[in-house]
Parts: structure tokens; sequence; C-alpha cells
């Protein structure tokens, strides 16, 4: 009987260390998920906002002129802005698709993951660099300066929600010790 009180003290200290675990880790998934979203909504975002940029700049006059080295530096920031939006897709699926994955499963893919997101970093980083000497040697009409302007806020949000991802892989791929 006496050695009964310290088993129940025991199990209970147990059962309320592993409940309170359990609360914290529920509470730390929650949270994931919530930042996850919000990443991914953002990143939906930009995708739009990138696709009416592409919109507004096929629509321009710039594009119905007939072919010389202006129209050949517009076409370039076209596709510059087309580029931007793909690699904003492309990430963001990729990222939807890693986060649909079971823990165990997506272990495997936080290197590759970590590294695709920088390369993308990468890219729109040289798209932007391209667009600026486009506006360089092909300076904006003043109805487009908003517009180029936009590009680039889009872009730099862009950039801070894969940033954010890289973050985030890293921190759950090494989790910090209580």
């Amino acid at each position: 009987m006496k050695h009964i009180f310290p088993i129940l003290l025991g199990l209970s200290f147990l059962f309320t260390a592993s409940f309170i675990y359990a609360q914290q880790s529920s509470q730390a998934e929650h949270d994931l998920k919530l930042e996850v979203q919000s990443i991914l909504s953002g990143l939906s975002g930009n995708l739009d906002k990138f696709e009416l940029f592409q919109k507004k700049l096929e629509a321009s006059g710039r594009n119905n002129k007939g072919y010389d080295e202006n129209k050949n530096i517009w076409l370039s920031t076209v596709l510059a802005v087309q580029a931007l939006s793909s690699i904003c897709e492309n990430e963001q699926d990729l990222l939807h698709l890693f986060w649909d994955l079971k823990k165990h499963r997506r272990s495997n893919y936080y290197d590759v993951r970590v590294k695709s997101l920088s390369a993308s970093i990468v890219q729109i980083k040289i798209m932007l660099a391209q667009i600026h000497i486009n506006h360089r040697l092909l300076p904006p009409d003043l109805s487009e300066i908003d517009l180029f302007s936009s590009i680039n806020k889009n872009a730099d949000a862009t950039i801070e929600l894969l940033e954010k991802s890289i973050r985030l892989i890293t921190k759950i791929r090494s989790p910090q010790s209580p």
C-alpha cells in the first residue's frame, strides 16, 4: 500500500506532463498552419497582381508598335514580368505540395525546398535588374510609372514571403529545445 501512492503520483505527473506537451504541440501545429496559410495566400495575391501587371503591359500601346529596338526592350520587360509571375506560381504550388506532405515525408524535401526558394529569390532579383536596365534604356511613359513601381513592390513582397518560407522550413527542420 505504501508503494501505490508514489506510483499513482508518478503516473499522475506523467499524464499531466504528456497532456501539457500535447497542448503545446497542438498550439505549435496550429501556429505553423496559420503561418503557412499566410505565406500561401500572400503568394496567391502576389501572383494575381503579377498577372494583372502583365495584362496591362501587353495592352499598352508600345506592344502594338512595329518591330524596332525599342519594342525589343519593351518585350523584354513584358517577358521579365511574365517570368516573375511564373516564379511566384511555381513556388506557391511547390510550397503547397510540400506542406500537404506528412511530417516524415516532408523531412526528405527540406534541403531541396530551401535551395529552390533561394534560387527563386535570385531569379526575381535578376528579372528586376533586367526591368531596371530596360527603364534606363527606354524610360516608361507617365502612365506607366505607377505600374512599374507596383511591379517592384510586388516583387519585393514576393521575395519577403519566400525568405519567410525559408526561415519557417529551417525552423521546423531543426526545432528549438524547450
